[in-house]
This record gives structure tokens, C-alpha cells and sequence, in this order.
């Protein structure tokens, strides 16, 4: 389960959570509404299958510094597949809302969010 820690995000609107290992963070079909750094650790990203064969597909593992959570850039906002812990982790998140002045003030994080899209 998710614990938040302790205020002095990096930047100024991002809240900061930290993960175990095995915990969810977010999962497919959730609401999108934020943008998610992750910070330290490692996660395994992956489509939950549908209908009869629940079938498991895993897409890629990603270690720190890596965005999540993409899908905060789609018209429909909703998560397209699940981020789980596979270690310790610690993310920062923003909301949609908050992103655009996030991005002005910050070049670094900028140019990470579109080296992770492209």
C-alpha cells in the first residue's frame, strides 16, 4: 500500500508516495488524472487480459528515473495497462490540471516526459 511521505517534493506540485514490493500503482482501466515519475526503484508494466483468458502480457520493466502513467495525455484517461512494484519505489505525482505549469517551469522533467513518449 502507497504511504505518503514526508512534504519537500522536488518540485512544487508533485506529492510524493512511496511503494513496496507487489504493490500496485496504479492498474489498467483506472482514471488517468495524473502524471507519475518514478523516482527510485523498479516497476513491471503489463495488460491484464480480458474475456476467458485472463492472460497476462507483460510489456516492459522500467527502472528509475522513468515516467508512468502516459495515459494522463490521452483524451479517454484511462490507464492502458498496470505499474506494479517490483521493488522499493518512490514516485512523484502531479495532477493533469497542474502538469502544463510543471512543465514550463521545469526543462529537465520536460525533456524526460518526451524521451519516454517518442
Amino acid at each position: 500500500m502507497a504511504t505518503a511521505e514526508a512534504p519537500g517534493s522536488v518540485i512544487t506540485g508533485f506529492s510524493t508516495n512511496l511503494y513496496g514490493s507487489g504493490d500496485i500503482i496504479y492498474r489498467q482501466g483506472e482514471y488517468a488524472g495524473n502524471l507519475i515519475i518514478l523516482n527510485r526503484g523498479r516497476v513491471k508494466i503489463y495488460t491484464e487480459g480480458f474475456g476467458k483468458t485472463l492472460k497476462r502480457s507483460t510489456h516492459e520493466y522500467l527502472e528509475a528515473p522513468a515516467v508512468l502513467g502516459e495515459a494522463v495525455f490521452s483524451p479517454e484517461s484511462t490507464h492502458w495497462n498496470t505499474a506494479k512494484a517490483i521493488s522499493p519505489c518512490k514516485v512523484e505525482t502531479i495532477d493533469k490540471s497542474d502538469l502544463g505549469a510543471v512543465l514550463t517551469a521545469s526543462p529537465e522533467l520536460t525533456l524526460l516526459t518526451l524521451d519516454y513518449l517518442e
